[in-house]
Parts: structure tokens; sequence; C-alpha cells
């Protein structure tokens, strides 16, 4: 439940995979699952990458309370400041030399400039604007509708006596 209120990147498929089927799962049981039902299900699909990752997650010391969560964290931390870094080289090489997309954004299929530049910073942004619940503060509608629906349909899975009130009415 506390790695869902954080939006981390994993860097591995497998580590992927890993934490969707562990998602899905909380999301159906309200209880995390035991690790001989992880390593099963990947068994199953005959994913021998996966499984190995789960047998090198299940010898690792496992952190609960405060130490997880200043983990996590410390993590997301990491991640934002590379992300954000690697965004401000972006737009600085957009304006000093300007970028070749290969789909045009906007109509625009070279940006170039101080305004471009500004344009495609600000367009990244929105994903460093997170409260400590890793929930959006902005964004653009169209782009998060896929992100909103995935919340509703699971919030939807979830029994109504788990605690949860995704769109903040009041039960009837």
């Amino acid at each position: 439940m506390r790695l869902q209120e954080y939006e981390l990147d994993y860097p591995h498929d497998e580590d992927r995979k890993i934490y969707n089927y562990l998602k899905t799962f909380y999301n159906q049981m309200s209880a995390p699952p035991d690790i001989t039902l992880v390593r099963e299900f990947f068994e199953k699909q005959d994913d021998v990458e996966t499984v190995n990752r789960v047998n090198e997650i299940s010898k690792t010391q496992h952190q609960i309370r405060t130490n997880f969560i200043a983990i996590v964290r410390s993590q997301q931390e990491q991640q934002q400041v590379k992300a954000f870094v690697l965004a401000a080289r972006d737009a600085s090489a957009i304006a000093e030399h300007g970028r070749n997309l290969e789909k045009p954004v906007n109509g625009k299929k070279l940006l170039k400039g101080v305004v471009d530049a500004t344009n495609f910073f600000y367009e990244k942004m929105s994903g460093f604007a997170r409260v400590e619940t890793g929930e959006k503060l902005e964004g653009i509608v169209t782009d998060d509708a896929d992100e909103f629906l995935e919340e509703y349909e699971q919030g939807e899975l979830t029994s109504k006596f788990a605690g949860r009130n995704v769109i903040g009415l009041a039960e009837s």
C-alpha cells in the first residue's frame, strides 16, 4: 500500500513485472501475497528471469515501517533529481542547438530556441509536481486519462469495505 503512494521507475523489466503483480494482487486482496505465490505465478509463465529476480529479492533484508518509507522516499528523490537534470539538459540543448523530432509535436518537427526549450521544460515539469502521497498536482487531462482510468478500475475491483474512496464521494 505504501509503495503505491510513490511513483518509482523500475529500470529492469523483471522489477516492473513484479511490482505490477504485487500491485494487482494487493488491490484485489487488500493484502500482500506470500513470496511463494509470486514465484509460482512467474514459474507458470516460464519467465525464468523474473523468477530469478524474485529469488534474489527474497534473500535480501526486508525493510518495514519507517525504514521502508525512508528508503522509498530516498529512491524517489534520486530518480526525480536525475529526471530533472536530464530535462534541464534537454531544454538547454534545444535552446542552443535545436532538436529534430521523429514525430511532429504541435505541427513542429524541429524544436529550436528559447521559446521551444521553455515549452519543452514546462511540459516536463508536471511530472515533478507531486505531494507526499504521490498524487499529481497538475497535468494534461488527455495525457493522464489512462492513469485515471486505471486507478478507477482498481477501485472498482477492490472491496467497498477496504477503506478506499476513489472519487471522494461518500457512500449512499
